[in-house]
């Protein structure tokens, strides 16, 4: 208890989940220190509440809300949470992007059964109730999750895979190290090669033979503007058409799902 305290004074903006019960409890039992614990926890208190909100916007997949709450988080917070509100809101504006549709869709329930999918005791029932609950917004239920399984990285590990993610495979453990203030991307880039040395004295290499016969081929074409963006609605299309494709599986694995017998 004394040592919690301690490192709390020490470094307040990195304290854990309750800090008013481990000041209540240093009090009672008569702890040093604890009258400037509090008046550390006063300074910070508002950017610890905020910190609470975004790990539960993150959890449930609401940009909204962690757009909010990181408005009271200081900016140079290399917090995990704000790494996982970073990444959140990239996806959920490629969602809008793609087809027109944003917004919370996880809600307790909704977590518990894609829990039980990610369990895999059942997973024919499991997927049954899923699908059955979710209705009509089970791709971007699906979609969510996996977001809170890749970014919120917190929370304990998974028992297994849901519909083809499976975070274990991808070392977890890399995720919570003590650089968890950055995206995993960013924290796992190995650094830049260093430049090669040139010799200052040697002179420049000969010009190579010019031959008829080259092997390289014609010249690329310089790319425009408007083939950029040719290419980028080509790839939305492609997009889109894809995830028509994952629509339509999971609404035949629904179709198959209400043949079997309900679940209960």
């Amino acid at each position: 208890l004394a040592r919690d305290l301690a490192a709390f004074v020490a470094d307040p903006l990195r304290a854990g989940e309750d800090v008013p019960a481990l000041l209540d409890a240093a009090e009672a039992v008569g702890l040093g220190g604890v009258r400037e614990a509090r008046a550390a926890y006063a300074r910070v208190e508002s950017a610890l509440q905020a910190r609470r909100r975004l790990r539960a916007a993150c959890e449930v997949g609401d940009a909204e809300a962690a757009s909010h709450a990181l408005t009271d988080i200081p900016p140079d917070s290399r917090w995990p949470e704000v790494a996982a509100a970073a990444e959140l809101r990239r996806m959920v504006a490629f969602e809008r992007l793609l087809c027109g549709e944003s917004g919370r869709v996880l809600t307790p329930a909704l977590v518990e059964l894609c829990m039980r999918v990610e369990r895999g005791n059942d997973p024919v029932t499991a997927e049954a109730a899923l699908a059955d609950a979710a209705g009509d917004l089970m791709p971007r239920v699906v979609r969510a999750y996996k977001w809170r399984r890749c970014f919120c990285t917190w929370l304990p590990p998974p028992d297994g895979e849901f519909y083809g993610l499976d975070v274990r495979q991808r070392g977890r453990d890399k995720l919570t190290s003590n650089r968890v203030g950055l995206s995993p991307r960013v924290d796992d880039a190995p650094p830049p090669p260093s430049p090669r040395p040139r010799a200052v004295d040697a002179p420049p290499p000969p010009p190579p033979p010019s031959s008829k016969k080259s092997r390289r081929g014609p010249s690329r074409a310089r790319t425009t503007g408007g083939d950029r963006l040719a290419t980028s609605r080509g790839r939305l299309a492609a997009s889109r058409d894809a995830l028509a494709a994952t629509n339509r599986k999971l609404d035949s694995a629904r179709k198959r799902s209400a043949a079997r017998e309900p679940f209960r």
